[in-house]
Formats: C-alpha cells, sequence, structure tokens
C-alpha cells in the first residue's frame, strides 16, 4: 500500500470525497493482494474464459 509522509487517511476536505478516496485505496489494496497471491501461488488467471452459467442456454 503506498505510505505518504502525511498520518491522514484522506487527502479531501469533503466528507463524499473522503469516503470515495479510502474506499478507492482499500480496492486497489485488495487487488494488489490478488495480483501478489496469483503470482506467488502460480494459479491460473484466465479471465477471458466464460463462466458455465454463460455458456449453457
Amino acid at each position: 500500500m503506498r505510505r505518504s509522509g502525511r498520518s491522514r487517511w484522506a487527502e479531501t476536505r469533503i466528507p463524499t470525497a473522503q469516503t470515495n478516496e479510502v474506499l478507492a485505496k482499500v480496492l486497489c489494496h485488495n487487488l494488489a493482494c490478488i495480483v501478489h497471491a496469483i503470482t506467488e501461488f502460480g494459479i491460473d488467471a484466465d479471465c477471458a474464459k466464460p463462466s458455465l452459467a454463460a455458456v449453457q442456454p
């Protein structure tokens, strides 16, 4: 996760913008964890494959 010299969680002042900023940081952190797990454990993550529900009529 990105670390900065400031101790504040959000850089914005408006409460809605602060909420959105924190949610975006959480999303980016979770995506980074998923990518790390995929590379560490050698998981074959092919997102282009259609799911079984989409193939069945």
